[in-house]
């Protein structure tokens, strides 16, 4: 699925403010990838420690996406 891209425009908002936003949003999401890598994974946790690790790096792995993603959208706008 492609990505839909923000195009600057005199009427929409400017470039500036659209590069200042994606980049707050990439890096609450590094932060956030951050903290997850630090969130302790422990057998004595979890009744089924495989399926824990399987599910914390889905987890890790959405956010690391959703990251590319901003990142695709920030260079996109900062071509324009």
């Amino acid at each position: 699925m492609s990505q839909e891209f923000p195009v600057i425009s005199l009427n929409g908002t400017d470039k500036q403010t659209l590069l200042d936003e994606t980049l707050s949003a990439m890096e609450a999401v590094r932060v956030a990838i951050q903290k997850l890598e630090n969130m302790t994974v422990n057998a004595r946790d979890y009744g089924n420690i495989n399926r824990a690790i399987e599910e914390h790096r889905n987890r890790q792995q959405k956010l690391k996406d959703i990251r590319q993603e901003l990142s695709n959208i920030y260079d996109s706008i900062d071509d324009q």
